[in-house]
Order: structure tokens, then sequence, then C-alpha cells
């Protein structure tokens, strides 16, 4: 060999390298964002109670020689809504209040680019095409992994293909994200 050639060749496995160094492994992207196998822990409500099933009365079959009249027992009784007041604010001398600091959330700056693909994942959700909004929302996520607006949007889309599992997975990783910022 040459010692030209051999240059070449080593600057070339140098290079190779760096760049596999540099590039995102796609078995960690995966991860990332599906999980890393283990099952999101998440607190179930309990069911809704039911109602009593009602009796079910059996009534003789009518003929044309009798006629059943019913009337309901019950009278008919309408409640206007109640009304929502403000209640009286009282000052008490010699008590100080004082103000609360309540900062509003925090929402994340996206980038123009991360921007477009958000309105392509829409345009998909609203044809009804999860599967390119969720590569679409994937994609975005590449570029801001570290953005709740997009976590939670992943989310909805894989909880409106029925991967409830995955879509709690991101709805805590969208809290976590959300829970950074502030």
């Amino acid at each position: 060999m040459t010692p030209i050639f051999c240059r070449n060749l080593a600057v070339g496995l140098l290079m190779a390298g760096v760049l596999s160094a540099c590039s995102p492994s796609p078995y960690v992207l995966q991860d990332r964002v599906y999980g890393n196998g283990r099952p999101p822990v998440v607190a179930t409500p309990p069911p809704p109670a039911r109602p009593p099933a009602k009796p079910t009365r059996e009534t003789p079959p009518a003929t044309a020689s009798t006629k059943v009249v019913t009337q309901d027992k019950r009278p008919t009784v309408t409640t206007p809504p109640p009304t929502r007041e403000t209640p009286d604010i009282i000052d008490a001398p010699g008590v100080e209040t004082e103000a609360l600091d309540v900062s509003p959330t925090k929402t994340y700056k996206s980038s123009p680019a991360v921007q477009a693909l958000v309105r392509q994942a829409d345009a998909a959700m609203a044809k009804n095409d999860f599967d390119m909004a969720a590569s679409t929302i994937e994609r975005a996520l590449r570029i801001e992994s570290d953005n709740p607006e997009l976590w939670l949007k992943l989310g909805t889309i894989n909880a409106r293909q029925g991967k409830h599992e995955q879509a709690a997975s991101m709805a805590s990783k969208a809290k976590f994200y959300q829970e950074q910022l502030n």
C-alpha cells in the first residue's frame, strides 16, 4: 500500500467514525419516543356507578274493547340552574393579606420548522390519517425532543389509534417537560 492510500483510508475511517457518532441511532429515538418496554404507571379511576335497573312492569295487552289509561304519578318539577355569585370580600381590621404570586404557565417556543410540521400533522389528523400525523410529529420531536406540546399531540394521536399505553407514556413525558419549563 502506498502512503497516500493509507492516509486516505485512515482519514476516511476517522470521518466515518465521527459521522456515525454524531448521527442519532434509530433505536435510541424509538426508546425515547415509545419508552423502553416498561409499562407506564397510570392511575385508573374507578368505574362510574351505574344507576339501579328500573323494575319492569308487565301490562296486559290492549284489546279493542279495553283501553288502558296510565297517568304519571310523579309531578314534573323544573328548577332553574344555580347561579354562581361572587362571594363578598370582607376586610378584617388588623389582618393583612398578601397577594399570591401566580405565574402563568410557560409555553415552549417552537421553531418555524416544527410549527410547519405541526400544521402538517393537524391536516393529516383532519383527514383521519393518524399514521401520517404520528410520523410527522415524530419528525418534529427529532428537532425539539423536550417540547411538551409535541409529546401531548403524539399522545392524542396514539389514543385515537387505540394505543392507550403509549398515549399514557406520552402524556407523562409531556407533563415532565412542562414541569421543566416552569
